[in-house]
């Protein structure tokens, strides 16, 4: 992070660093309305690209669970991104199961293991399917090793993973999955503890208040002595 932001303030017009730095103070909980100046200017910069055109209104509308701004945005954009590939699929797919549009959600998971079954989304899909539906045997059976070491050197795959262990009761695996998000870098607080739709019913374990509290540490750190280019 405080490379990123030595990058911006040396080169204003950096989208990598806009972008990066931005959306590591949105998943980070820190200097909310900064970050998001710092995606606007990347958006001003390259408009036309997949990510930084919209990234001001992803993060944002991500990290405070407005999935229904989320689904509007990736329509405005379905031609452009082509959301026949299985990531913006599975998003797409769990952020129709977060506004409990379950019938969607289930049909963009299949379409990822009809068309691309032997990518991680489609392992990731299958398992929050058979959650979601109350499957317990059938998601685990879908939990496979290249599904398990892609998400532990992912910054949400781990959130997923969590989301999909609580729908079918296996809260220390869960709470591991937390932690690992944490660790790389998910450590907004109110997001973790208020606005992500399945961890709340966390709440009121004593683990999972450890690791909020862990978060927050990790997350007031990240602003330590670092410098934000005085425009953003």
């Amino acid at each position: 992070v405080a490379s990123w932001a030595r990058a911006v303030e040396a080169n204003p017009s950096d989208v990598d660093s806009l972008h990066l730095l931005g959306f590591a103070l949105i998943a980070g909980g820190r200097e909310f309305e900064r970050a998001r100046a710092l995606l606007v200017r990347a958006r001003q910069v390259d408009p036309l690209h997949l990510i930084y055109g919209t990234a001001d209104r992803v993060y944002p509308a991500w990290y405070c669970a407005d999935f229904g701004a989320l689904l509007d945005i990736l329509n405005e954009v379905d031609w452009w991104i082509g959301l026949n590939a299985p990531i913006p699929r599975l998003f797409k797919g769990f952020f129709h199961a977060a506004t409990g549009d379950l019938d969607e959600a289930f049909e963009l998971f299949g379409h990822i293991d009809r068309d691309t079954p032997e990518h991680p989304a489609a392992a990731l899909g299958a398992f929050l399917g058979h959650a979601f539906q109350g499957e317990p045997d059938q998601a685990l059976a879908a939990v496979t090793k290249k599904l398990e070491q892609t998400a532990w050197w992912d910054d949400y795959f781990p959130v997923l993973l969590a989301d999909g262990y609580i729908m079918i009761g296996e809260q220390e695996r869960a709470l591991d999955w937390v932690d690992r998000a944490i660790d790389m870098g998910t450590t907004n607080v109110t997001f973790l503890g208020e606005h992500e739709p399945f961890l709340r019913r966390l709440r009121g374990d004593p683990r999972y208040e450890a690791l909020l509290e862990k978060a927050r540490k990790l997350s007031e750190s990240l602003t330590d002595n670092l410098k934000l280019p005085g425009w953003a």
